[in-house]
């Protein structure tokens, strides 16, 4: 029987929001096996080999962006880039889908807010 993987697990494994996942399969990015008996089957489901697919591909690296920590610490993006500059607040460069990210590990996020 084939393991039916569904999109709360990919919005775990690729920290992708549900409305990302939803657009990505509408623009054909991602594809359900049961694209179109989702109606009836209640939800989209995916092939693991799919799955694995998916998750290689959009998964986003683990941390923080600098969007993500300027609303997580109430601060403006500029703040937090001023600090990564700065050097006071430490990041990784990571390349995603075609853009260079700023991510900020929680290790880093930690020794910034013990130093503040």
């Amino acid at each position: 029987m084939m393991q039916k993987r569904t999109v709360r697990e990919l919005m775990q494994a690729t920290r992708l929001h549900k409305a990302t996942l939803y657009r990505y399969i509408k623009e054909g990015l991602i594809t359900p096996y049961n694209f179109h008996t989702a109606s009836e089957d209640k939800g989209y489901f995916f092939t693991e080999e799919e799955y694995q697919r998916v998750v290689t591909e959009f998964a986003k690296p683990p941390g923080y962006t600098i969007k993500d920590l300027a609303l997580r610490l109430g601060m403006s993006r500029s703040d937090i880039m001023k600090h990564l500059q700065e050097g006071t607040l430490e990041s990784s460069i990571y390349h995603y889908r075609g853009q260079e990210l700023y991510i900020i590990s929680e290790e880093s996020l930690k020794y910034f807010l013990k130093k503040k």
